[in-house]
């Protein structure tokens, strides 16, 4: 008897604990003989599953995802479009083959991380906003009515890093809405509720078009790390392990 049915739960029971300590080497065995196999004949195919943090996997990730598969087109992918600390704890939990998050973040001894890419946060406001000639203090701004992120987003947490990196508090900040989807908060900047701050890799199009204007800062740019990270104990596949390379090039 591997489970105990009890009301509204179900537990592992001591069988259940010894039997899942040996399915976890047969499964690595078997997935390094595939791999062994694999290497002999130069195939790469299997599964690959990978999380990234909303701008990642919204606006930089979909091409180079194209060019793998049109590369390697036997390897099935799937992508899960998370916040940053979700996918953090996906790749923890094993459940993810690698992750995809926005900046450098504090992380355990057992992810392995590498810096890849960076993009630029922008201040955006609608395109009736009287916009200065001279760049503004982002002090000056924390009083306007802000829409931003959720708090475990890597988009907010890396600008509140650069407001404290300029002396400012970011708690200071006249926060007014809280959206988890950056095409929403476009939406709501461009209907003049607030100004935002988002990657200019979301906004690019939008701004040839002239949805938005962008506020230049006195404090000059807002430069932020991509990062890449993947679980040190977790078996690479044939396929995860040509893609992580296929990302570093």
């Amino acid at each position: 008897k591997l489970f105990d049915r009890l009301p509204r739960r179900i537990l592992v029971t001591p069988a259940g604990e010894q039997l899942y300590h040996y399915a976890k080497k047969i499964k690595r065995q078997s997935l390094a003989a595939e791999k062994a196999i694999l290497d002999m004949a130069n195939l790469v195919r299997g599964r690959l599953h990978i999380g990234a943090s909303l701008t990642v996997g919204e606006y930089l990730l979909p091409g180079i995802l194209v060019a793998f598969n049109r590369l390697y087109p036997d390897v099935d992918i799937t992508m899960d479009v998370f916040n940053s600390e979700q996918v953090k704890t996906l790749v923890l939990e094993g459940q993810l083959d690698a992750g995809f998050i926005e900046g450098p973040a504090e992380m355990p001894d057992c992810l392995h991380c590498t810096s890849w890419g960076g993009d630029e946060l922008i201040i955006i406001v609608p395109a009736n906003y009287e916009v200065a000639e001279q760049p503004i203090s982002l002090g000056d701004l924390l009083t306007e009515r802000w829409i931003l992120r959720e708090p475990s987003s890597g988009t907010r947490n890396s600008f509140e890093a650069f407001l404290s990196s300029q002396g400012l508090d970011p708690s200071a900040l006249n926060t007014r809405m809280q959206l988890g989807s950056t095409q929403a908060i476009k939406e709501a900047v461009k209907a003049g509720l607030g100004l935002t701050t988002v990657s200019n890799l979301a906004v690019a199009e939008d701004i040839a078009r002239g949805e938005y204007k962008v506020l230049q800062l006195e404090e000059g740019s807002i430069k932020r790390e991509f990062t890449c990270i993947y679980h040190r104990d977790k078996f690479r596949t044939h396929s995860t392990e040509k893609f992580l390379s296929f990302i570093a090039q």
